[in-house]
């Protein structure tokens, strides 16, 4: 098979024939035809199809995109969400991240600017939270 014809024969084996997976569409080529690194040659082909990428359906529990419900506690600061923002342009004490707490029960927000996001800026932050609201989890 010349080189020049082979995207031409994948598109008439998948394209055209409905879109079909990697092994039914090697399954159709290999009735007729043969070339060196056939399969990863037609499996590069179908992973670049438009339309087979658009139309795929996800495998797994839930499909990629949604987002699972968190359970919301029964008083303020009974769960507590952490995460880092940045980073942004250096402040004057040095900060590029922004530490942020969202009490899930209230949604409300505590925001600590932080040089960085080291395990131990991060604790310091936890300290003073727990100092000023005490310790999420009913504990």
């Amino acid at each position: 098979m010349p080189k020049a014809m082979r995207k031409r024969l994948v598109i008439s084996a998948h394209d055209i024939s409905g879109h079909p997976a990697v092994d039914s569409a090697m399954a159709n080529i290999w009735q007729y035809f043969w070339f060196t690194e056939i399969k990863r040659y037609v499996r590069f082909r179908i992973c670049m199809c438009f339309e087979c990428l658009m139309v795929k359906v996800p495998r797994g529990k839930q499909p990629r995109g949604l987002l699972y419900t968190l359970p919301i506690g029964n008083r303020p600061f009974e769960t507590v969400h952490a995460d880092h923002v940045g980073p942004f342009s250096t402040t004057d004490r040095g900060c590029r991240y922004v530490l942020v707490f969202v009490d899930s029960f209230n949604k409300f927000v505590l925001f600590y600017a932080v040089a960085g996001t080291s395990a131990e800026e991060t604790e310091q932050c936890i300290q003073r939270l727990v100092g000023m609201y005490g310790l999420p989890n009913g504990s």
